[in-house]
């Protein structure tokens, strides 16, 4: 019969560049087969001096002994990765000697450096095949069992239907089968209400699935099936609020098919489903591709993700990138909409390369400020042309207050705009009118109008209260004593909306001080430069 055993490494290598051509160097010992190994790295060699070397070497036991008892196969694979890049994948089949003279040029690991550090992953797989006890011929590996779609559908227990809406609306059962699938998909285009306009897509998909794959893939199918719920009684599972197609795509991985993740929106909306429905190893894939793909433009929207679903090697990877790339990514119109945390843990980045401008942070922590509350200040005009009321006029200039709170400025601009229109409408009117306002009576609608404007008072004044409280959070984490002199005073000291912090003061005094003794008297942590690396 056949036996695997395999093992899967990462090996980090430090000061790359200061290590002379010819080095050799030996990665710490691991076990896989029933040995003990190692694995050599050649920077270049007599023979192939403009290339990496990569060699699996077994200590102590030579392999081919008892070969009258048993044959091994090795397969060695080696992967050098970096986001954004595409990695350098090598694998190789059975082979005496176990590597690679040539892996790839030495000039190519450049670009795969990350603070003068090369980080390798190998892999090492070994097949031992027996001999026949009667000298026979060899027996192979059983192939693993295999089983059509029209074998599947025979042993299918159970029936899954997904939709789209929130509320499912629909109590049509699919029961076709499709041929060539395991799934019959069943998708129906319904029109929204005419007070909605235009028309929606409310797909649906029925899939027919076996309980005990579905309930090894995922705890939440486990649960399901055996909970005693109706679902596993009657063999049938209705899912809401989720997009038939990524549900798909989740079911064939389970059943061990190869899907293709598109891109980052694509990656992130199936770690959405497949979080909420507990399938781990599709989570973790998605994150895999994720991390090949951050760039510029989704490295927030990765992040933020990370964060979300807890995948501590993607945040990782976003904050390598982030650190070679956070001036142009400051500047890009997704920093000015990621949700506050992300924002925080970006601004706090630090083990940075070469000269860091501090003042880059600054800018970036002024302008999330200025285009939230921009956000706010158009949402409070679109209310006010809902209700008929005259648009409330944009502030002058940045959004910023001076000595004045958020709330009480945009007010105080709706109130002068109403005012002046209320003096509009009653111009002209009779002096020795005996019949006042004053006097009406409320009507059950004025009163459900003013509740209506009350709450959305309390609505606008709840988020200008909420940015202006991530803004301390956030100027509190700039290193202002990293910034220079001219710029303190120029620029920061009349920021109204920076001076008016609690503590501000202390920090800009501590920033002179600093600057008074050259850099030589000792700074917090918090205020040093980000080229250092926090432990």
């Amino acid at each position: 019969m056949g036996l695997f055993e395999e093992c899967n490494h990462k090996w980090t290598i430090p000061e790359w560049s200061r290590l002379p051509l010819k080095s050799v160097l030996k990665s710490q010992r691991f076990n896989v087969g029933n040995h003990e190994w190692i694995v050599e790295l050649y920077k270049g060699s007599s023979k192939h001096p403009e290339h990496l070397g990569i060699f699996f070497e077994p200590i102590g036991t030579h392999l081919k002994s008892h070969k009258e008892n048993y044959i091994k196969t090795f397969k060695v694979s080696l992967s050098i990765i970096k986001p954004g890049i595409q990695p350098i994948d090598k694998e190789g089949g059975a082979s005496d000697g176990w590597g690679y003279y040539e892996a790839t040029a030495l000039q190519n690991l450049q670009n795969y450096l990350t603070d003068d550090q090369l980080t390798l992953y190998f892999g090492l797989n070994i097949e031992q095949k027996t001999k026949n006890s009667l000298c026979g011929p060899y027996l192979h590996p059983k192939q693993p069992l295999r089983f059509s779609d029209q074998d599947l559908k025979y042993f299918q227990d159970v029936t899954i239907h997904v939709f789209k809406d929130e509320n499912d609306e629909s109590n049509e059962n699919e029961n076709d089968f499709n041929k060539d699938s395991i799934a019959s998909i069943s998708r129906n285009k319904v029109k929204k209400a005419k007070s909605n306009g235009g028309t929606t897509s409310n797909e649906k998909i029925t899939i027919h699935g076996h309980k005990f794959i579905l309930a090894t893939a995922s705890p939440w199918f486990r649960d399901i099936f055996f909970s005693g719920m109706k679902e596993s009684t009657q063999n049938e599972v209705t899912i809401c609020g989720i997009d038939p197609r990524l549900f798909k795509w989740i079911f064939d991985f389970s059943y061990g098919k190869d899907i293709y993740i598109k891109d980052s929106t694509h990656g992130i909306n199936i770690i959405k489903v497949a979080d909420r429905l507990q399938f781990k190893y599709i989570k973790e894939y998605a994150f895999s591709c994720l991390r090949t793909q951050i760039n510029m433009s989704n490295i927030l929207d990765i992040w933020e993700a990370s964060d979300l679903y807890d995948c501590t090697e993607t945040r990782t990877s976003c904050e390598i990138y982030m650190k070679s790339n956070y001036t142009d990514i400051f500047i890009s119109p997704e920093w000015l909409s990621v949700n506050d945390n992300c924002a925080l843990n970006a601004i706090k980045i630090d083990g940075l390369k070469g000269i860091v401008d501090e003042t880059v942070f600054y800018k970036a922590v002024l302008a999330r400020r200025e285009a939230a509350t921009q956000k706010v200040i158009d949402l409070q005009k679109l209310k006010e042309e809902e209700s008929g009321d005259e648009v409330t006029k944009a502030l002058p200039g940045t959004p910023t207050p001076s000595n004045v709170n958020l709330y009480e400025k945009i007010q105080k601009e709706i109130k002068d705009i109403k005012g002046a229109k209320g003096a509009k409408d009653t111009k002209g009117e009779s002096k020795d009118n005996d019949y006042t306002t004053d006097t009406q009576t409320e009507t059950e609608t004025e009163k459900l109008e003013r509740l209506e404007n009350m709450r959305w008072e309390r609505y606008i004044k709840e988020e200008l209260e909420a940015i202006q409280k991530h803004f301390e959070v956030m100027i509190c984490h700039i290193r202002f004593p990293q910034m220079d002199i001219e710029f303190i005073a120029d620029t920061v000291e009349k920021e109204d909306a920076v001076m008016q912090i609690p503590g501000i003061k202390d920090i800009l005094f501590e920033s002179y001080r600093h600057k008074a003794f050259l850099g030589k008297r000792e700074l917090s942590k918090k205020y040093q430069s980000r080229s250092i690396e926090s432990k």
